[in-house]
């Protein structure tokens, strides 16, 4: 994850999404794409990322941030720039055109980037920070509503000498869920869950987050959250490994493709 630079001046962004999640949406007014959007063609900042839900929700998203909202690379206090995200869930695909305000302190420019979806009755709030080092430093996707799947999310910075390659997968064997992974280079960034039990109170799922080195196209024995172990090998297209929980918690394994 990498900050952008204009004009010899280091950015940082944080990103405010709400409600982008859950559902097939294609009418305007419920914030789906409207058609006719443009993209952004020459962005200073693209950041993808992988979602895991617990009730085996599966997405990938694209946001970019632009300021040809207002045609300069002169990017100043309170100014609006625009922004897109992009999101695929479950088969479904959505998209938000909006502003962001430019808040400038020293050297370091942060954008807040506002969105409000609602689908199936359900409003999430998506907030993505970097730091001026170019660390995302948090992501999240959560909903107020307690009858809302609960989500694990990820996020990373593609630049124009690295694409940011996203995975989807599921998880099998002891356990049924979601295994999903951005691949920048060597660095993976993981989502996974594990589905619960509807009928069951005591049974919601789990899920995490990791982040990854691989070592000669694969990691052996990491942790990735909750007290799970995984091991595993990606290769061009697709990838497989395994997964456990040391003692009584049940093991099985993974498999996935490149989807984007």
């Amino acid at each position: 994850m990498k900050t952008f630079k204009i004009n010899g001046v280091w950015f940082v962004v944080a990103i405010a999404c709400l409600g982008l999640i859950l559902g097939a949406c294609s009418n305007p007014s419920s914030g789906g794409d409207a058609g006719g959007i443009t993209d952004i063609t020459d962005p200073v900042g693209v950041y993808k990322g992988v979602v895991a839900g617990v009730e085996g929700s599966s997405g990938i998203y694209t946001v970019k941030v632009s300021d040809e909202e207002v045609g300069t690379r002169a990017i100043v206090n309170g100014g609006l720039y625009r922004a897109i995200i992009d999101m695929t869930i479950d088969g479904s695909s959505f998209r938000k055109e909006g502003t962001a305000t430019a808040t400038v302190s020293g050297a370091i420019i942060s954008f807040a980037i506002d969105f409000v979806l609602n689908i199936l009755g359900y409003s999430f709030d998506f907030e993505m920070s970097v730091d001026s080092s170019g660390n995302v430093t948090s992501v999240t996707l959560a909903s107020s509503d307690a009858d809302a799947e609960e989500l694990a999310i990820t996020g990373v910075q593609e630049e124009a000498s690295e694409t940011v390659e996203l995975w989807q997968g599921v998880i099998s064997g002891d356990a049924d869920g979601v295994w999903n992974f951005s691949k920048k280079g060597v660095e993976l960034e993981g989502a996974w869950s594990v589905m619960g039990d509807p009928d069951d109170p005591t049974n919601p799922g789990n899920s995490g987050s990791f982040a990854i080195t691989l070592t000669g196209g694969g990691f052996t024995n990491m942790d990735v959250g909750s007290g799970v172990i995984a091991s595993g090998t990606i290769g061009e297209l697709t990838a497989s490994g395994t997964w456990s929980i040391p003692g009584d918690g049940g093991s099985g394994g993974w498999s996935g493709s490149r989807t984007l």
